[in-house]
């Protein structure tokens, strides 16, 4: 632990920096390499959810129940535009965490070098929040779909 007078001030950040063996740039290079890591981490999830709606919309993940139940159809359906959501949003709030301690991480380093921060901070909104929140309504559009469908074709096999 350093201490501090009034004529030499020293930070807490150099003597973890010198035990680490980094220069403060390098430090700061490699928080912004993770940030980029976990961003793009974010984002693969998102279009993999996003792909994983269009794949069923489009038929191409089936489930072959045969005429017996037609109402399993599109229950499973809609639990399936669940399921992507729920995992979506739990794996991409865990990357906006890891985001979060990592922008903490470089925003007290960037302080205790004694630059001046001036991005923004405590955003209500983030990427992450709006991309959980497209999947989200997207499952509901299409749980809506696939009901819309059924009930669609259930007036087919009626006799007139």
């Amino acid at each position: 632990m350093t201490t501090t007078d009034s004529k030499n001030q020293t930070s807490i950040a150099e003597p973890k920096i010198a035990a680490v063996g980094l220069t403060p740039d390098s430090l700061l290079e490699s928080l912004d390499r993770e940030l980029g890591f976990y961003r793009k981490r974010a984002g693969q999830v998102f279009f993999f959810g996003l792909l994983a709606e269009v794949l069923i919309l489009a038929g191409k993940e089936r489930i072959l129940l045969g005429n017996r139940w037609p109402i399993l159809h599109p229950l499973i359906y809609s639990l399936m535009f669940l399921m992507v959501a729920y995992f979506g949003r739990r794996f991409g709030m865990e990357y906006r965490d890891r985001i979060h301690a990592l922008k903490h991480s470089r925003h007290e380093l960037l302080k205790n070098l004694g630059y001046e921060i001036d991005y923004p901070r405590g955003r209500p909104r983030s990427e992450i929040k709006s991309i959980n929140f497209i999947l989200g309504f997207l499952s509901i559009i299409g749980i809506v779909l696939v009901w819309l469908a059924y009930f669609g074709r259930a007036y087919e096999g009626v006799p007139k």
